[in-house]
């Protein structure tokens, strides 16, 4: 996973044959001594309130695709996330662009990302909402901007950072 670094972005990930041995991770960049390596995709927590736009930018300047996890924010489960963290489907920004369009705050949510160009990663086991991802609407450029300003930097899912280093 990328992390920030003057002039670029490194690629990080853990090594599958030194973990357990040694722990170590390796490093990728778009350097000249790192060429042979070609990125197809990155996984990261992006949702309106943890937009990735610097990512993104990279990500689309280095044809590598942005895959989105938990880009409805998180299901509150206490085990997991902050409670304290604001619930990003109640967001009042996403709530009157959902009451615009006559959707849901999750569909304005997962619609964003796909018009940015973002892949999302939505599991859901109930037939109404399976159905109702797939619908078709667009939002408005205005909407759009609406919704990258209340961008907070919030990540759902700290735990992955003990793991994982990952830019806000």
């Amino acid at each position: 996973n990328p992390e920030l670094e003057e002039g670029g972005i490194s690629l990080r990930w853990k090594d599958d044959q030194t973990e357990g041995e040694s722990g170590l991770e390796r490093t990728a960049s778009r350097k000249e001594d790192h060429e042979n390596l070609e990125w197809i995709h990155v996984e990261v927590e992006c949702h309106p309130y943890l937009n990735q736009r610097k990512l993104l930018d990279f990500c689309k300047s280095h044809d590598i695709v942005l895959v989105a996890y938990a880009a409805l924010g998180s299901q509150r489960l206490k085990e997991w996330v902050n409670l304290d963290l604001p619930v990003l489907l109640e967001d009042q920004v996403l709530c009157t662009i959902a009451k615009k369009h006559k959707q849901t705050p999750a569909l304005v949510a997962l619609r964003y990302q796909i018009q940015r160009g973002v892949v999302v990663l939505a599991k859901s086991y109930n037939k109404k909402r399976i159905k109702e991802n797939i619908q078709v609407f667009e939002l408005t450029p205005e909407d759009m901007k609406a919704i990258d300003g209340i961008n907070r930097n919030i990540r759902y899912y700290e735990f992955l950072l003990k793991t994982v280093l990952i830019p806000a």
